[in-house]
């Protein structure tokens, strides 16, 4: 998939060619901590896809849902938070 528009194609100034690209790393080539590592290092995430009504998939000629591609995106490539210490009565599971 290329789509040949995104920066200042988008109201929100995303990035929509490398947050897509870096997607594809993880989804396509394997390279999961390469395409979080890039997408972490961007100064605009997917996340502000939420509130945007989309115009960029009028624009796509082939017509790809971008709104919910950088969403999935954005699920993929957000480095996770950091799990919570165990509390020391925590049940093990066991």
């Amino acid at each position: 998939m290329r789509v040949r528009y995104g920066g200042s194609g988008t109201p929100e100034e995303l990035a929509v060619n490398d947050i897509l690209r870096y997607r594809m790393y993880c989804e396509d080539y394997g390279q999961e901590q390469e395409g979080m590592r890039l997408y972490a290092a961007l100064t605009r995430d997917a996340r502000r896809c939420l509130a945007c009504p989309a115009p960029c998939e009028a624009r796509c000629p082939v017509g790809v849902p971008i709104r919910a591609r950088m969403l999935g995106a954005d699920a993929m490539l957000r480095f996770p938070a950091r799990a919570r210490p165990r509390s020391p009565g925590a049940a093990t599971g066991s």
